[in-house]
């Protein structure tokens, strides 16, 4: 199971931790994003700066009125698959 604590002092929303936060560290930052928001790229770059520097990955979550269930968008994958289609 994932603890899920706040994350203001880190400058998002929530921290996930891979099991109990008084042994191990968190593994990921989560930023609640409206649906129908955009996105600044420096927005972006801002969140993985930061989540690089602490060693996390940054996970983006909607929830829209008609959604049951939310979407995530791991920004780490983004990455990869930015670099995969811009190799030079």
């Amino acid at each position: 199971g994932y603890f899920v604590l706040g994350g203001a002092r880190h400058g998002f929303d929530f921290v996930v931790y891979e099991g109990d936060p008084v042994r191990h560290h968190g593994s990921m930052f989560v930023v609640l994003v409206e649906e129908d928001r955009e996105l600044l790229p420096r927005e972006l770059v801002l969140w993985n700066r930061l989540a690089a520097t602490a060693h996390k990955s940054v996970l983006l979550a909607s929830m829209g009125e008609a959604e049951l269930e939310p979407t995530y968008i791991d920004l780490q994958c983004l990455q990869k698959t930015a670099v995969a289609a811009n190799p030079g």
